[in-house]
C-alpha cells in the first residue's frame, strides 16, 4: 500500500495539529511541515496577507480546501513568494506564523 499525500494534504495536516496543540516533540515529519506551513505564512505576512484569527482558524480548518477552491474559482488569489495561493489558504499559512512565534 502506497500512501500519497500532496502538498496542501500535508500542509493542512500540519495546520490542524498546530491548531490542536501538536506537542514540540513530535516526530520530524510533521514538525517539517508545520516548518513550511510557517514558511509560507511568514511570506504572506511579507507579502501583506492579513492572517486568520484562531477563532477564523479553528473554524476553518475543516473546510479549507473546499474555501480554496471556491477562492480560486472566483479569483480569490494572492501571489506570495511567486506562488498563487488562495486567499482563505495565504491567511491561514499567515495565522500559521505567527501562532508558531515565527
Amino acid at each position: 500500500m502506497t500512501l500519497s499525500l500532496s502538498r496542501r494534504e500535508a500542509l493542512a495536516g500540519a495546520a490542524s495539529a498546530l491548531l490542536a496543540g501538536w506537542p514540540a516533540s513530535a516526530t520530524a515529519a510533521p514538525f517539517t511541515a508545520l516548518e513550511s506551513a510557517a514558511a509560507i505564512g511568514r511570506a504572506a505576512l511579507a507579502a501583506g496577507v492579513r492572517p486568520l484569527s484562531a477563532a477564523q482558524a479553528a473554524r476553518r480548518i475543516r473546510d479549507l480546501p473546499a474555501r480554496s477552491r471556491q477562492d480560486f474559482a472566483r479569483g480569490r488569489t494572492v501571489i506570495v513568494d511567486g506562488w498563487m495561493l488562495a486567499r482563505t489558504e495565504a491567511r491561514f499559512f499567515a495565522h500559521i506564523a505567527q501562532t508558531a512565534g515565527s
